[in-house]
């Protein structure tokens, strides 16, 4: 929920990308269903520590933290649009992972990844993208994953593929399903680097993000802090919440920065019941 005015509004949490029609994800899982690409699979549980990099304005407060885990040999992973930030900070991503179906993805990719240590960064592209992204990563190392949220995805998926194919739970956002795809994956130790879901002062990004301006942000009432949100932030920290309590079990999971996930998490378990809510309340 959230508070604007005097009045207190409930947000409707959608599971798909909220700034696409459901037609145009149809449309797209139903091109890129057809490319012959491997795809996300089931892999046997490992140690191994992977940091997951989005865009929140902690990154510069963090950087020195993920810098150091990058340089210890632990698993970096790109988010969407943070994948320039990291190489600009001399860190190389192990992985890409895009989900967005908007158009601006393009833009994400301008260059391929440099390997590290002679291993080529993969990319893991939900099938619900922009075709035209498909098209942009070839030649690339380039795996396919899907999202089924009750909306057509499913019948399209199982018309096309005739051996099983896996697909990835999570909520509405990149994070949430990078979680998902990477314990499908096997790891089962994860860091969230620039995954706050508020902004800080007038920060939305930690870089310049122009889809991100001009939203409507009202404040937030969240275990005892009140954090400056958009609806879209709002979304995923009420399902962040709902798919923890639902699978933490499964995996381990640290968040860095001083954002709404990671005081959640600081603040313990009891906060997954208590919620969002109105700071008038």
């Amino acid at each position: 929920m959230y508070f604007n005015g005097d009045k207190l509004h409930r947000i409707k949490f959608s599971k798909v990308n909220l700034d696409t029609p459901v037609d145009d994800i149809l449309d797209n899982v139903r091109v890129n269903a057809q490319r012959h690409l491997p795809q996300a699979r089931p892999y046997p549980t490992n140690d191994i520590r992977v940091c997951l990099v989005g865009g929140g304005p902690s990154l510069d407060d963090t950087v020195d933290e993920l810098r150091d885990q990058f340089d210890r040999g632990h698993k970096v992973v790109a988010l969407n649009n943070s994948a320039d930030w990291c190489l600009d900070h001399g860190i190389r991503p192990s992985a890409h992972v895009i989900l967005t179906a908007r158009q601006c993805s393009l833009d994400w990719v301008n260059w391929d990844i440099p390997s590290n240590n002679g291993v080529k960064c993969k990319y893991f592209i939900a099938s619900q993208v922009i075709p035209e992204l498909f098209d942009k990563l070839e030649g690339r190392d380039v795996y396919m994953f899907h999202c089924v949220n009750g909306l057509g995805e499913k019948e399209i998926l199982d018309d096309q593929y005739l051996t099983p194919y896996f697909w990835v739970i999570g909520g509405s956002t990149v994070c949430l399903r990078a979680i998902g795809l990477f314990r499908l994956l096997g790891f089962q130790f994860f860091d969230l680097y620039g995954i706050d879901s508020c902004y800080m002062g007038d920060k939305h990004h930690a870089y310049a993000q122009p889809d991100g301006e001009g939203k409507e942000t009202n404040n937030v009432l969240c275990a005892e802090r009140t954090f400056k949100m958009s609806a879209t932030m709002v979304s995923q920290a009420d399902d962040f919440m709902r798919f923890v309590k639902a699978n933490g079990d499964h995996f381990n999971l640290n968040v860095h920065g001083d954002g709404v996930l990671a005081h959640i998490v600081s603040m313990g378990a009891k906060y997954y019941e208590q919620g969002l809510s109105s700071p008038a309340e």
